[in-house]
């Protein structure tokens, strides 16, 4: 079983915090403070802050703002899809956005075959998010979609 680990990783903890400050602790407080919360939050402000354009893309950029608005749609499942696919963990770290390290970004894909033929990607190493410079919000959101929907379970990080 995993007895020993558990154990290990119970004194690693009560070493770092202390045994009383953790048994204050109820186990859904604890595992937020580890884990973060399983709502994604963020709002405009906080993804113009912290998803980062680059190699390709700016914050002028058509594409990046229609990813913007397509995420500030999207529900808090789509969202954790959505976290998965660029982290590899469906959940922000306790601060959120502002606290993932590295920072989110969006990069351009480039596209040999044209736009059309082509699918978003992610490297979940370093958080990026690789769009093809969809010309409309529409395009992107029902692709964007289509290539979490189909990434499903190939990494995850929980």
């Amino acid at each position: 079983g995993v007895a020993r680990q558990v154990a290990a990783c119970r004194a690693g903890l009560c070493d770092l915090a202390g045994t009383h400050a953790l048994r204050a602790l109820a186990p859904a407080e604890l595992q937020g403070a580890l884990c973060g919360d399983r709502t994604v939050h963020w709002d405009e402000a906080s993804l113009l802050q912290h998803l980062v354009p680059q190699q390709g893309f700016t914050r002028s950029s058509p594409t990046y703002k229609h990813l913007v608005s397509a995420l500030l749609k999207m529900g808090q499942e789509e969202r954790r899809a959505l976290v998965q696919f660029t982290t590899g963990c469906p959940h922000l770290p306790p601060a959120g956005l502002a606290a993932l390290q590295p920072n989110l970004s969006v990069s351009l894909k480039h596209c040999p075959g044209g736009v059309d033929t082509e699918l978003p990607s992610a490297s979940t190493c370093f958080h990026v998010l690789k769009l093809p410079p969809y010309a409309r919000e529409d395009t992107l959101a029902e692709r964007l979609a289509y290539a979490i929907a189909n990434s499903k379970n190939l990494i995850d990080m929980s």
